[in-house]
């Protein structure tokens, strides 16, 4: 038996994994807010997800040919393998969420609006409120390549 047919890809195992979270945004026994949490959850994990190992197969990606070749699986199409579910997973997720969680947010009539369907009186509102809240706290930064700034 080839090494790599061993074991699960640890990679498509974790997005499995991850699945499961967005699977419990989609089960309507599920509280709605705890439904959109779960949703959260998935977001903030492949965040996370791509903040170290999407980098990671690159990195490996970048290595010599002799060095790859010791790996288990060629990271190139590894990589393939983990974009192609994560865009399956995150159409899953826009699709739960426009198909789901909207509608499911109107009935408790909680409604998310934009700037083509917002009333005068709610940006007249939002104005207000981003105004003597938000703008208070704002602090500009100007950016240049010669400043060397601390990790935030």
């Amino acid at each position: 038996m080839e090494k790599n047919k061993k074991f699960l890809n640890r990679e498509l195992s974790w997005l499995a994994f991850n699945h499961r979270v967005l699977q419990e945004a989609q089960d309507t026994t599920v509280p709605l807010l705890e439904r959109i949490q779960f949703m959260a959850i998935f977001s903030s994990n492949l965040d996370e997800y791509f903040k170290i190992r999407v980098a990671t197969l690159k990195r490996l990606i970048q290595l010599k040919q002799g060095t790859r070749q010791q790996l288990t699986q060629d990271p190139s199409a590894e990589l393939d393998q983990v974009l192609a579910e994560i865009t399956r997973q995150q159409e899953e997720l826009g699709e739960t969420f426009r198909n789901q969680i909207v509608p499911a947010l109107r009935a408790e009539h909680i409604f998310i609006i934009d700037e083509k369907t917002i009333r005068p009186e709610q940006q007249e509102f939002a104005q207000e409120y981003f105004t003597q809240k938000v703008q208070p706290l704002l602090a500009p930064v100007i950016l240049t390549p010669d400043i060397n700034f601390f990790f935030l």
